[in-house]
């Protein structure tokens, strides 16, 4: 949890995001994702097991937080990806974002 912490500050993700309590969920929504592939409520209860609260300085949230936090995310997803594309070294302006969030798969 730490280490992908870690590993989203080097490509900005962390800057883009924002240090708020909004930023600092999304970054959790991330993490979360990468660790596993559940639901928000999921999220919450790996959040606990992982101390994301104490790692990120999270006060306690639930999944309508998260849910809350998507809204929050696709109103800010210009500026964030922005943000993120301005960080790209001039000779290497190819950067691909791809919005996943409404994938869903069910099933083997």
């Amino acid at each position: 949890m730490r280490l992908l912490s870690q590993a989203a500050r080097q490509p900005g993700i962390t800057a883009a995001l924002g240090s708020d309590r909004q930023g600092k969920l999304a970054l959790w929504q991330v993490i979360a994702r990468c660790l596993d592939q559940g639901s928000r409520l999921s999220a919450v209860r790996l959040a606990g097991q992982h101390a994301a609260g104490a790692i990120l300085g999270l006060t306690p949230f639930d999944e309508d937080d998260l849910y809350a936090n998507l809204d929050w995310l696709a109103e800010k997803q210009e500026s964030i990806e922005e943000h993120l594309a301005a960080r790209q070294p001039k000779a290497s302006k190819d950067i691909f974002l791809y919005d996943v969030t409404s994938t869903y798969l069910e099933g083997a």
